[in-house]
């Protein structure tokens, strides 16, 4: 009987525990970044370039909201698409950016100096 109530609690938690995370954070799970659009993906950000590392690939970027990923601003490190996406940038650098989460990764897919 003891082992049916502790399986029971925790199926119970383990469909009530998201969804009240979801509704109480403020999250939709319809437009949870899985879910995103097209459209919403070529949409750009902007940023300030804080680090380069082309042998790695990965830029760092002090950026605002990724409205895409549903993500604030922040500072980060991101991997680019094509190392050869870095040429012409520079520390300090403003740029304009698409990101997008590809598996576990966010990933840079185009990178252009802001004017």
């Amino acid at each position: 009987m003891k082992t049916f109530l502790s399986l029971t609690l925790a199926a119970a938690l383990t469909v009530a525990v998201p969804a009240y995370a979801a509704e109480n954070m403020g999250h939709d799970m319809a437009t949870h970044p899985a879910h995103h659009s097209p459209a919403a993906a070529d949409a750009m950000s902007e940023g300030t370039v804080k680090r380069l590392d082309p042998a790695a690939g990965t830029v760092t970027l002090a950026h605002g909201p990724i409205e895409n990923l549903f993500m604030p601003g922040m500072t980060m490190s991101f991997p680019v698409q094509d190392p050869s996406m870095l040429a012409g940038l520079s520390v300090g650098a403003k740029v304009r950016f698409q990101a997008e989460e590809v598996g576990e990764v966010i990933r840079i897919t185009k990178i252009e100096l802001a004017n």
